[in-house]
């Protein structure tokens, strides 16, 4: 008889979820272990489509940007799998100060249930991003002399990430938005997603795109993707038989909000966004009936103790990198720099 020998991993997960809860508990891996992790779920999402199709119930969330607490506030609210099944939108990390931690918790609970943990990539599943927004210098600081080997295992990780998802046979959810170069789902089914994010196209445009006032198409200012009018949604939707398009990417104060007639909707998951927007977090509950629940939360309380803790620890504006990065880049005001804080804050923790 072939014996198949599990990894430690893998029998730690079904042998009563010890690692998992330490996961919930913010408890960070050992590099050999976290190199497990990524490619544990690199291979379950790889075997995964590029457009899945999810059942009702289900419920979508935003960006998280390493907020880890109020992440665990949004499980708190709506429950853990299996019990509650997730579609995540992407931008699991950059901008905080705990991605590495986000990213490992979903890991888990997508390796041990595949069928109720479902994660789209986001504009910062991206090497480029993370190498100038936080992710980067998170893995210096808490694996330092690693970072750039972890920094590949992400990026091959992010690599293998679907693009889209359709739930309840009528809903296009994805990160961002629309392309002209897309007109139908099929057309997202044959792309080639095993790739680092390209300059411009239809991949770029699923995770970079925004909803617009103006009809048709034009370049975005974010410096990728599109602005994409209420005309292209309806034409879109036409032709694909949908009813609604849920997407993240987009600060919202109130946590969600409406575009195209309410054709388009916005959800962004994470409150206090960078520690400093006074937003409130907000996620959607798809009904088994099709209808939706919307969601609001204010910072978590393990965000505010940690920031409490940690008052030096702030997300701060740097000069714009390199012009030839630009595809890639938001506004100053939005980019952050981690370095300084995150010498402070394992200089610290390594004097206790």
């Amino acid at each position: 008889k072939k014996i198949i020998m599990e990894s430690q991993l893998e029998l730690t997960l079904k042998a009563g979820n010890v690692l998992v809860e330490d996961l919930f508990q913010g408890k960070l891996l050992k590099k050999d272990q976290l190199k497990e992790v990524l490619e544990k779920l690199g291979q379950a999402l790889k075997e995964e489509a590029n457009v899945l199709k999810i059942d009702q119930p289900v419920t979508v969330i935003g960006d998280i940007h390493g907020q880890f607490f109020d992440l665990l506030e949004i499980f708190k609210m709506a429950g853990k799998p299996p019990a509650t099944s997730y579609l995540f939108l992407g931008d699991y990390v950059n901008r905080s100060f705990h991605s590495i931690e986000v990213v490992c918790l979903l890991a888990a609970l997508k390796i041990l249930h595949p069928k109720n943990v479902f994660l789209l990539r986001g504009n910062h599943e991206c090497h480029e991003i993370c190498k100038i927004y936080g992710l980067k210098q998170e893995l210096e600081k808490k694996f330092n002399g690693f970072q750039d080997e972890l920094m590949d295992d992400f990026s091959k990780l992010f690599n293998t990430m679907p693009l889209a998802a359709i739930v309840g046979g009528d809903k296009l959810c994805v990160h961002a938005g629309l392309s002209p170069d897309i007109k139908t789902i099929a057309d997202i089914e044959k792309m080639d997603r095993f790739v680092d994010v390209p300059k411009t196209g239809a991949m770029t445009d699923l995770i970079w795109s925004d909803p617009d006032e103006e009809t048709g198409y034009r370049p975005s200012k974010r410096g990728a993707g599109q602005l994409f009018g209420a005309d292209t949604t309806e034409v879109f939707f036409k032709e694909n038989n949908l009813k609604l398009l849920i997407r993240s990417h987009m600060l919202t104060n109130d946590g969600w909000q409406y575009n195209h007639e309410k054709r388009v909707l916005t959800i962004f998951s994470v409150p206090n966004y960078c520690y400093q927007c006074k937003n409130v977090g907000g996620f959607v509950n798809i009904q088994a009936n099709g209808e939706l629940e919307m969601k609001t939360y204010e910072p978590s309380e393990g965000q505010k103790k940690w920031l409490a803790e940690n008052p030096d620890m702030k997300i701060e504006a740097v000069p714009q990198p390199p012009k030839q990065q630009n595809f890639l880049l938001l506004s100053n005001s939005q980019a952050i720099c981690l370095t300084t804080q995150l010498n402070s804050l394992h200089a610290a923790k390594k004097k206790k």
